[in-house]
């Protein structure tokens, strides 16, 4: 039986709508963040006197606990007990800059979007120690990274903010940063200096925590920092911490565990006691503020004073002690007043710590209701519109089991069991491995399976398969491959590998007319494979082919790429474009004799262009981008032909690189060009995938229809590799702080809106992937499977936004993660609309 193209259009349309049920509900709470009470404060003991004249803290980005207590790394931070006080921190769950600044300076819970904006974050309160400060008659200073000058804004603060000039920025920024914090110790400067130093950060990203590299850079930031200590009059509070930690390996942000989430803070100076040590929150670090410099203590701060540390009598501990406690009554009775989530019974005359609850935001009934309606809704769908009919024989018993262990584990990792040590062993591993092994696993099944009718005879694969085969039922792999992306953690991109592992059985590839098509469709594969190429010995050895061979470049390998292949690196873009369009002229047409080289040298042309041009010569080249455009609309609605002679490169193509050489370089466009003409060449037969059709049966069918929603996916996921913004091994789908932004000031050289910027630099992605998608359709394939993945990937993203109330980093994982998503189901229906035709009907499993 047939399924229309309206049908499976049908269908994903319902599951936008399912998605949009747990939207609605939950994204507009977990945006706002938890609310706090506002211009509440306690005034301290009036026999409280300030423990210090002056503070200045210090926060080293990504610097792990385990690091600040090597001697071999850092000799004088390890052994700061001799003179001052050691305390263990742990950070914010989010172990991002954005969210980690503002716990340890507000007191506040970062809340999930705080990590969504990161440095951008932004905070609207007054209720804090820094503020406070100011309002008593002191100078606050900051210096080091911007997201100081996000969190405090006002002019009443001194800001020297240091921009460094990318990863590669290990020392400079540093030495700047210091060489400010030493001009405000030496001169009058501000009362409470803080100073953020970035390259601890990208020192363990670049090199990794176990480098020759990163120890030389730590031994010569412990000794600058030593120089500072040994410098500050006795009566100074100088406190040194990290915003968060870091993996051996150079991770942190999401599901890192506790490297990533252990820090310290460092004490020194008459307001501290030397060897005493504490166990803190990142969040308690405010509070000490407050206590050192004698503040009114902000209501809405959940944070305690860790009074162990200080070098104060015990009679003015347990003064400043019910000081805070009041103001921790004070914060449990208006989160009571406000209906949230609170203390029952609390009062000021019985301090029970133990009593405070963790956290104020908890999923609600609606929330979780939501995400079942999702859940529930994906499964009725997929009663009614596939036919499913359950019969009671051993093969379902047996994918039916497979399936709801597959579930039931999910559910035990992410509500019993999301960050324990079991016989030695992290669940978060657990987690990563279900995410990613599983889709890709199950991909490998499927494309394998689907690859049959081509595929060069393997005994071993022909009889694993025929097995499996016999002992499930024809929607198992569809089951297993769903089941398997129902989780925060899964990541589909990663089965681009399984996709490179099938074609390898695939023996009438070799037999394709064009060498070039075959080889050029390998390089791309193999290239864009690089992170897992790049992973592969880490897992093993623990160090990466990077690591190895030391090259600064093959770290953000696609990023690189695309930065190398811009206009300003004029000759490495033409030669690109040269070496792309000679590919081409092999690939499509091997024996035409056309002039290949008069479309490389009008793009040659646009790359000089612009690389020498200004922003006169830009509205040129938009006004020419135009003019390609509408002659390509006008081509193919009026049937008119337009092209110039001579040209090998359609209209369309041709307004595609214009666009994407100006805007993000030489390297995504000919990739793309590249890959739009292979699809061409590789899938308007039976090549790789056969054709479906009604003859087509149980596993058959299902896996070839399977296939024609896996291989467009990986096809976007090429294009999406190619302009630098995916990475195979990341567990986030999309991160921003990879956008090429440069890209925006194209046409606008001079402060450009910002609405130009998102707009100049999201287009041309766009057009690339509509450009792709459209050779897939003229092929004859259907792209309404691939549609209908999108939709079932995306209402699985917001189903679990549920968890983000409890786990914040699963709102980063999900958001991002959907917003690619949500960019490729819009380029699909672009390329709908640009190809003008009905989709071939699609088998039903």
């Amino acid at each position: 039986m047939l399924i229309g193209d309206e049908r499976l259009r049908r269908i994903a349309v319902i599951l936008l709508l399912l998605a949009l049920i747990p939207s609605i509900v939950t994204i507009p709470r977990l945006m706002a963040g938890a609310e706090h009470p506002r211009e509440m404060s306690i005034l301290p003991p009036v026999e409280h006197d300030p423990l210090a004249s002056k503070v200045l803290l210090i926060i080293l980005d990504g610097l792990p606990a385990y690091v600040m207590d090597d001697p071999e790394y850092m000799p004088n931070l390890a052994s700061w007990q001799e003179h001052g006080a050691v305390m263990e921190v742990r950070t914010s769950d989010i172990t991002l800059t954005g969210a980690c600044t503002k716990e340890l300076s507000t007191g506040l819970h970062a809340s999930p979007m705080d990590a969504v904006r990161n440095w951008e974050v932004t905070y609207d309160g007054v209720d804090d120690p820094l503020h406070y400060a100011e309002a008593s008659g002191l100078d606050v200073g900051f210096t080091g990274f911007y997201v100081w000058s996000n969190l405090f804004s006002g002019e009443q603060f001194e800001h020297r903010t240091i921009y460094d000039s990318g990863f590669s920025d290990v020392y400079d920024a540093d030495n700047r940063t210091l060489a400010v914090v030493n001009e405000w110790i030496s001169g009058d400067g501000p009362d409470v200096i803080i100073a953020h130093l970035g390259g601890t950060d990208h020192a363990g990203h670049i090199w990794g925590i176990e480098s020759i590299e990163y120890k030389t850079k730590m031994n010569i930031l412990d000794s600058q920092l030593d120089i500072i200590r040994r410098s500050l009059p006795d009566d100074w509070a100088y406190m040194v911490t990290a915003d968060h930690g870091m993996t051996a390996m150079g991770g942190h942000a999401i599901s890192t565990g506790e490297e990533a989430m252990r820090v310290y803070l460092l004490g020194t100076g008459e307001a501290f006691s030397p060897g005493a040590t504490a166990s803190i929150t990142q969040r308690d670090i405010s509070a000490l503020l407050t206590a050192i410099i004698d503040l009114p203590f902000p209501v809405s701060a959940d944070a305690r004073i860790p009074l162990a540390v200080l070098n104060i009598s015990d009679e003015s501990k347990s003064s400043l002690e019910a000081w805070n406690w009041e103001a921790a009554v004070a914060r449990q009775q208006w989160l009571r007043e406000e209906g949230m989530h609170h203390a029952e019974g609390v009062s000021v005359d019985v301090i029970e710590w133990e009593e405070l609850p963790e956290n104020t935001m908890r999923a609600g009934v609606l929330d979780v209701s939501a995400a079942l309606v999702a859940l529930v809704g994906v499964l009725v769908l997929f009663v009614l519109f596939s036919g499913f009919r359950f019969e009671l024989n051993r093969g379902t018993v047996v994918a039916s089991g497979v399936i709801a262990g597959i579930w039931l584990l999910n559910h035990l990792l992410y509500t019993l069991a999301y960050d324990m040590t079991i016989f030695d062993m992290n669940t978060r591993w657990v987690r990563k491995a279900l995410g990613v092994v599983l889709p890709a696993f199950a991909t490998l099944l499927i494309l394998v399976s689907a690859f049959r009718g081509v595929r060069e005879r393997i005994e071993w694969l022909d009889s694993s398969l025929d097995w499996l085969e016999q002992k499930t039922t024809p929607w198992f792999l569809g089951g297993l491959l769903a089941i398997s992306l129902w989780q925060p953690d899964a990541r589909l991109s990663p089965a681009l590998f399984s996709f490179f592992l099938a074609l390898l059985t695939i023996k009438n590839i070799e037999g394709t007319k064009s060498k070039e098509a075959r080889w050029t469709f390998w390089g791309l594969l193999v290239i864009s494979l690089w992170s897992i190429w790049n992973y592969i010995p880490k897992v093993i050895t623990g160090s990466s082919f990077q690591q190895w061979l030391g090259f600064e470049f093959l770290y953000k390998f696609q990023q690189q790429v695309v930065e190398s292949f811009m206009t300003e690196n004029w000759l490495p873009a033409i030669l690109a474009l040269f070496a792309a369009l000679w590919l081409c002229s092999r690939i499509s047409k091997p024996d035409s004799g056309q002039a290949w080289w008069l479309d490389a040298a009008l793009l040659s042309t646009v790359v000089l262009l612009h690389s020498t041009g200004n922003s006169m010569t830009d509205r040129f080249l938009l006004l020419l981008i135009a003019a390609c455009a509408v002659a390509a609309f006008l081509e193919r609605s009026r049937g008119m032909d337009l092209k110039p002679k001579g040209l090998i490169l359609t209209l369309s193509e041709l307004a595609v690189m214009l666009l994407i050489i100006p805007t993000w370089g030489a390297w995504p466009a000919v990739c793309v060009l590249l890959l739009s003409r292979l699809v061409k060449e590789l899938f308007k037969g039976e090549l790789i995938l056969k054709r479906r059709s009604a003859d087509d049966k149980g596993w058959t069918a299902s896996n070839q229809m399977l296939a024609s929603a896996l291989i467009p996916f990986f096809l976007v996921c090429l294009v999406w590799i190619s302009f630098g913004q995916l990475t195979m091994v990341g567990l986030i789908e999309f991160n921003p702080t990879k956008w090429v932004v440069k890209s925006g000031f194209f046409g606008a050289r001079v402060a450009p809106p910002v609405i130009w910027m998102v707009f100049i630099s999201v287009v041309p992605v766009l057009s690339a992937l509509v450009l792709v998608l459209h050779a897939w359709l003229s092929t004859g394939r259907s792209l309404s499977c691939f549609i209908v993945l999108l939709g079932f990937i995306l209402v699985t993203n917001i189903s679990h936004l549920w968890l983000s109330y409890s786990h914040p980093q699963v709102m980063l994982m999900v958001g991002f993660s959907s917003i690619v998503t949500l960019s490729w189901m819009s380029a699909y229906v672009a390329a709908r609309l640009a190809h003008g035709e009905r989709e071939p009907l699609v088998s039903r499993a």
